[in-house]
């Protein structure tokens, strides 16, 4: 378990979202994904699960499950779940309390990351991020280091003082 402190906000700017600039002047787009990527693409939920299970090594997930949580199918919204957080500003932390993050370079999907506010299983204030995965062309470029930055970020705007990480697969 991690705890945040008010410097890790103030030194990671987790106050802004959006673009991040990393591996030189490549940028990597960071945003959350919503039903609006399953209309937009059709084949979208097939495409993540793809990049996932090839940066995982192994099947950690299928379409179905991909589609569902772009969705939202199955979750409470937040505003219903955490009802403090829904003050109007669901469309920086999402719609609903599990949110996927979605890695963006030159509009092709790079990589994804799970953030989930005060999980069942964690301590009063303590958020979740965790399936954390990088397409293997680019890996070691920052990609990953820009999702946990948009994973904790969203935690803490949410009130969330630490966080549990999800384990490295063996």
């Amino acid at each position: 378990m991690r705890k945040f402190s008010s410097l890790d906000c103030r030194v990671r700017g987790w106050q802004n979202f959006g673009s991040m600039v990393v591996s030189g002047a490549t940028t990597v787009s960071i945003q959350i994904g919503t039903s609006d990527d399953l209309q937009d693409d059709k084949a979208f939920p097939n495409r993540l699960s793809s990049m996932i299970n090839k940066s995982y090594g192994h099947q950690r997930v299928d379409p179905v499950d991909m589609f569902k949580r772009l969705s939202g199918a199955g979750q409470p919204p937040l505003a219903k779940e955490l009802p403090h957080l829904a003050n109007g500003n669901e469309a920086e932390i999402g719609r609903t309390n599990r949110v996927l993050h979605l890695a963006y370079r030159d509009g092709e999907l790079v990589g994804a990351c799970s953030s989930t506010v005060q999980p069942a299983w964690t301590p009063t204030n303590c958020g979740h991020w965790g399936m954390l995965a990088v397409a293997p062309a680019a890996q070691g470029s920052g990609v990953a280091s820009a999702l946990v930055a948009a994973a904790e970020r969203r935690l803490v705007v949410c009130g969330c003082s630490m966080v549990q990480v999800e384990p490295a697969a063996a």
